[in-house]
């Protein structure tokens, strides 16, 4: 007969110690002790990878409105900056995506020193006027 203090033998699993955050795991750490992944992984996050090839591929942008956080639309916006790529085009398909301070910004932004041709509109007016008389 079994002591009234005693569980029997079944599983062999007793209740101390379930559900405590030191119980080993099966190669003997505890679960504490895992190590998590550190934040500086070589790993890019996938909307990085996406933003990059949205960037390389800015034939493809036609209209930004439907991106609904702010932020991947201005690092969007950012990467372009930075490789030298916005044009008059993108500047027009920014400035209608729907976020006011990109609006805003795009707004005020000269999309003229954008076109490509001569850096001052004036001599680029009496350019044209020299070939068409």
């Amino acid at each position: 007969m079994a002591p009234s203090g005693s569980s029997g033998s079944g599983s062999g699993r007793t209740g101390s110690g379930a559900g405590s955050g030191a119980e080993p795991l099966p190669w003997g750490r505890p679960r504490d002790s895992v190590a998590q992944p550190a934040r500086s992984s070589r790993v890019p996050r996938l909307v990085d990878i996406c933003l990059t090839v949205l960037a390389r591929n800015l034939d493809y942008i036609v209209d930004v409105r439907p991106i609904q956080e702010e932020a991947l639309c201005l690092s969007l916006l950012h990467r372009i900056i930075t490789q030298g790529k916005l044009d008059y085009r993108l500047a027009k398909i920014f400035q209608k995506c729907g976020h006011a301070d990109i609006e805003q910004a795009l707004e005020t932004a000269d999309l003229l020193s954008a076109l490509p041709g001569a850096a001052d509109p004036k001599q680029s007016h009496s350019s044209c006027q020299q070939k068409f008389p």
